[in-house]
């Protein structure tokens, strides 16, 4: 062969290899999936669900993908698939029907249930009917064991949302592009990424529940027909906010939050009969505050728990609101099963904030025990804590959005999608 052929060889080979690489897969860090790597060589793509559960791993796949990428595995992982659908209905019908007869009072949460029972009762009827069986579900949770990963990336939120909402548009091949791809394949159909909260609920099949899973399920349920009970506190204080109860007193909350800053002049006057003796501080103060809701919560027969609950860093011009949801389990414990945290800075400007301060009746009634007790309403402390009034406002306001939108879509259905309940034993 001639040099200058075999130089041109060499080239077209390079070239074919360059673009090669240059069009290539793109790697996990620029996907919108999730990833497990198993120590037998397969790769899952697809949006990692929760924590760690009964010694395995779950990842949602979808069902092309999956069969088309990892075929044996995936004939392996889904052989008796029909069996489990019934199993998994039966096992439902059993649990509404305990619940049932758990639950005949309110008659609202009564008549969900039963309806809920009649439902499970003619789905199930519907599987022996062969000339209309039902159609397979568009994505798989797949339960690995742990000492089958060897390795697993899991992407921020926000990008785990774009391939949900490309999921829930079903766009082909989602989990072998990119994520910046797919964004613009969402805008072209007028779709924000970023505000846009998929609804993938009736897009996955029925799901076994161990009976701590099922408890998680029925206390949110429960929470979302009832709306109660919800508690918002500060400085080891907890009351009460929800349906049929008075409204928190922001003097109570406001007192309790300043009593946390040892030595604090506004605080004591807020508080007088606080002073005295040993106080719990910190985590010990808020441990109290929970275990008095959880009792009480536990004495009205209630199964689900809502807290918000305020701490200021003042030194660094800080709100935060930790907020949480926990459910009752089988012994009584109670766990937590979704946690949010929002901060806000409290220097940002912000508009209308004096009017805001001046129409709320709550702030008039701190403004009138300030005067009663003698202290000057123009006090520089009284005003920052008034302005903190309005910026814990609004951080309650972005956690409230945050639990409708992990609540919403765990609510739609009975049978899924799982919600994680860490291990441990919670509070009692």
């Amino acid at each position: 062969m001639r040099r200058s052929t075999l130089m041109a060889c060499v080239c077209f080979a390079w070239t074919v290899v360059g673009q090669a690489v240059a069009h290539g897969a793109p790697t996990v860090q620029e996907r919108a999936t999730d990833m497990l790597a198993l120590v037998g060589g397969e790769r899952l793509f697809g949006i990692l669900v929760g924590p760690p559960h009964g010694g395995k791993v779950g990842i949602v796949v979808d069902r092309q993908w999956f069969r088309k990428h990892l075929g044996d595995f995936y004939r392996k992982t889904l052989a008796g698939e029909d069996g489990r659908r019934r199993a998994v209905l039966e096992q439902l019908r059993d649990r509404l029907a305990a619940w049932r007869q758990r639950r005949e009072e309110p008659k609202l949460l009564a008549n969900f249930i039963q309806r809920s029972l009649t439902q499970t009762e003619q789905r199930l009827r519907l599987l022996d009917d062969e000339k209309a069986p039902p159609e397979p579900s568009q994505l798989v949770l797949v339960e690995i064991p742990l000492a089958q990963v060897r390795k697993q990336y899991v992407q921020p939120a926000a990008t785990r949302r774009v391939l949900a909402l490309a999921w829930q548009e079903r766009l082909p091949g989602a989990e072998e592009q990119t994520a910046a791809a797919l964004i613009e394949q969402l805008r072209a159909r007028k779709i924000d990424h970023e505000l846009t909260s998929p609804n993938l609920s009736d897009r996955l099949g029925a799901m076994t529940q161990d009976e701590r899973q099922w408890a998680a399920k029925v206390a949110l349920v429960e929470y979302e027909i009832l709306g109660k009970p919800h508690y918002k506190g500060a400085g080891g204080k907890l009351v009460r906010d929800d349906g049929g109860q008075a409204p928190p007193d922001l003097t109570e909350l406001l007192a309790g939050l300043l009593q946390d800053q040892v030595g604090d002049l506004l605080g004591e006057l807020l508080d007088p009969a606080g002073g005295g003796g040993a106080k719990p501080q910190g985590a010990d103060k808020l441990a109290q505050a929970m275990a008095g809701a959880t009792r009480e919560a536990a004495a009205e027969g209630l199964n689900g728990l809502r807290v918000s609950y305020l701490s200021q860093d003042p030194l660094n011009h800080k709100v935060t609101v930790r907020a949480s949801f926990l459910a009752r389990m089988p012994d009584g414990a109670w766990l937590p099963i979704w946690e949010h945290t929002a901060t806000a800075d409290t220097t940002a400007p912000r508009k209308n904030e004096e009017e805001q301060l001046a129409k709320d009746p709550q702030v008039a009634k701190l403004l009138e025990l300030a005067k009663g007790l003698g202290i000057d309403v123009n006090d520089e402390r009284l005003r920052t804590a008034l302005r903190h009034g309005v910026v814990t406002s609004e951080t309650l306001q972005a956690v409230n959005r945050a639990f409708i939108e992990f609540m919403l879509p765990n609510v739609r259905r009975l049978d899924g999608p799982l919600l994680a309940v860490p291990d441990g034993a919670g509070v009692k």
